[in-house]
């Protein structure tokens, strides 16, 4: 529950929205590390995975916690474009353009 609870501060300084999904990462070919995707991380270590906007955080007892992007939801009638910055390490990463017509 602590490192959710540091997930949310960070979250909350950084002011960008996003989603965490926590869940056990076992893998009996790693014991004593989360592994997802091509991480295999101790307890207490977070990294973004290549080429993917998202950290993930490894947790005691091989538990894990995602973060990922949060949806933007804006009024026609402005669009969502593109990722601003899609290369940048998460959550800069997550910046979106938001266009608008000119009228």
């Amino acid at each position: 529950m602590h490192l959710f609870t540091f997930v949310a501060i960070i979250s909350l300084i950084t002011g960008v929205l996003s989603i965490c999904v926590d869940y056990n990462y076992r893998n009996i070919c790693h014991r004593d590390k989360c592994v997802y995707r091509e991480l295999g991380l101790s307890p207490g270590e977070q990294r973004q995975p290549w080429g993917r906007c998202e950290c993930f955080y490894c947790a005691p007892g091989q538990r894990g916690l995602v973060e990922s992007c949060n949806e933007i939801i804006v009024n026609p009638p402005c669009r969502v474009g593109g990722f601003t910055n899609p290369n940048a390490t998460f959550p800069y990463c997550c910046q979106r353009e938001v266009i608008c017509p000119v009228y």
